[in-house]
């Protein structure tokens, strides 16, 4: 009796859904649901690449301030970052590039902005030749020195590498290579083969200050443009100071007025018999810490600079102190070293 009950009802339920697929009009079958595309929230992914960064920049083509790039406060997720440590650091095809170095936020300026043009391939190079690192570490002076690559497109777009010179590497928005020192020196060496002077004897000597300060105050530099040169941070650098050869040395000599001020008394320039100069100046020798000048010590009556400027336009400095000190002595910051013949025969040459 209950088995019939229920064959029954089962019955007018099959019935009941006969008659609603009867009058109910056949639908299409729908069509997928899209999501709302999310930008990725990781920049570094093992499938992703990830993003120029969106940045301010000045009129010079420097960034508004220093920019540091993937990995240099050392990420403490390896596998979030280990694309960044095979990748190449820029991709291939930019038309110019600039180093700018030494930023000061007072002034929102960056105090050397060097171009190149015609070695941009090169350099570019170089950068994907530069040896792989891995992830791990942190920089205890992440940044420094500012010094920021700015890589520039015929497309408007711009890629920057930042610096850590603590642990060595150099770091954009989608790698990090080892190599920080040796690119500068790259750099720097595609730099001056660019702006090599075709006519040498077109090149200006650096000026002689009508009056020098005391050479012990750390603020002292001469305004005239240095030479430029790669950067080590923390080791003596093997680099020859005088990377190019010599154009031109301005020689002036100072004596001290009646307040005591070094005041310019004669100057003169040359331009040949230079390489051994040069050649003595790039010479290493064992520094020799000598008083004479320091403070506590007589102030110098007597002075003599000489500026050595070579084929790009820049610019070294020596300074030989005369008097009251015993015998003539090369002085900076903090002490100096014996002169060496050829540049005391420069002197004699020019001054005396």
């Amino acid at each position: 009796m209950r088995a019939k009950r229920v064959a029954s009802m089962a019955g007018v339920l099959l019935m009941v859904l006969g008659l609603i697929g009867a009058v109910s009009p056949a639908r299409k079958p729908s069509a997928p649901i899209r999501e709302a595309a999310v930008p990725a929230r990781k920049p570094f992914g093992p499938a992703g690449e990830p993003r120029i960064p969106a940045l301010d920049y000045q009129a010079s083509g420097c960034p508004a301030e220093p920019y540091e790039g993937a990995g240099v406060h050392g990420w403490p997720d390896p596998d979030r970052t280990a694309p960044a440590y095979s990748r190449s650091l820029a991709p291939r095809g930019a038309d110019h590039a600039l180093l700018c170095q030494a930023f000061d936020p007072e002034k929102s300026s960056w105090f050397e902005r060097l171009r190149i043009v015609r070695g941009v391939e090169e350099l570019q190079q170089i950068m994907d030749a530069l040896p792989l690192t891995e992830p791990g570490g942190v920089s205890t002076m992440v940044g420094f020195p500012e010094l920021n690559l700015v890589l520039h497109y015929p497309d408007g777009r711009r890629v920057v590498a930042s610096f850590e010179f603590n642990r060595g590497e150099v770091s954009s928005y989608r790698a990090v290579r080892r190599g920080a020192t040796r690119l500068t020196r790259e750099f720097a060496r595609l730099w001056r083969a660019e702006h090599t002077s075709l006519d040498p004897s077109e090149v200006e000597p650096a000026a002689c200050l009508s009056t020098q300060i005391d050479l012990r105050e750390d603020t002292f530099r001469h305004p005239a443009p240095p030479i430029v040169r790669g950067f080590d941070a923390w080791s003596v650098s093997d680099e020859p100071k005088l990377p190019s050869p010599l154009s031109v040395v301005r020689a002036c000599r100072y004596t001290a007025d009646k307040n005591g001020q070094l005041t310019l008394r004669t100057q003169k320039a040359v331009r040949t018999g230079l390489e051994p100069v040069r050649t003595a100046v790039n010479t290493r020798k064992k520094p020799k810490r000598i008083r004479c000048g320091e403070y506590g010590r007589p102030p110098l009556t007597a002075l003599d600079t000489l500026h050595l400027t070579d084929v790009t336009g820049r610019t070294e400095h020596v300074y030989v102190a005369r008097e009251p000190c015993e015998t003539e002595k090369t002085v900076g910051y903090a002490g100096g070293m014996p002169v060496a013949p050829e540049i005391s025969a420069m002197l004699a040459r020019l001054l005396d």
